[in-house]
């Protein structure tokens, strides 16, 4: 088993509604380039840490689209509140992904 970390992937629904690129040419397709490198790295039995600012998402149904493409990716994901998250008082994450 291997431990994987990656913070503030700052998801925002499929397709973005607020997309990456606006901080620079390299951050387009952001979340296409994590999941690529995702898939090629992260096993069934890793563990991977993210910890906090997951999504842009501000309301609990709006980040469902992001929590839930992190959840098709394989490994077992913890996932820590971030310094932008306001959903922890509107959901526990360990019940989404």
């Amino acid at each position: 088993m291997k431990i994987f970390a990656i913070a503030d992937t700052h998801l925002s629904g499929e397709p973005p509604t607020k997309p990456m690129d606006i901080f620079g040419a390299h951050w387009h397709n952001h979340w296409e380039k994590i999941k690529a490198d995702w898939l090629d790295r992260v096993a069934a039995e890793d563990t991977v840490l993210l910890p906090g600012d997951i999504s842009w998402a501000m309301r609990l149904d709006d980040a469902l689209v992001d929590l839930n493409a992190i959840r098709q990716l394989p490994g077992r994901k913890i996932l820590i509140r971030g310094n932008h998250v306001i959903l922890s008082d509107e959901c526990k994450y360990r019940y989404i992904a």
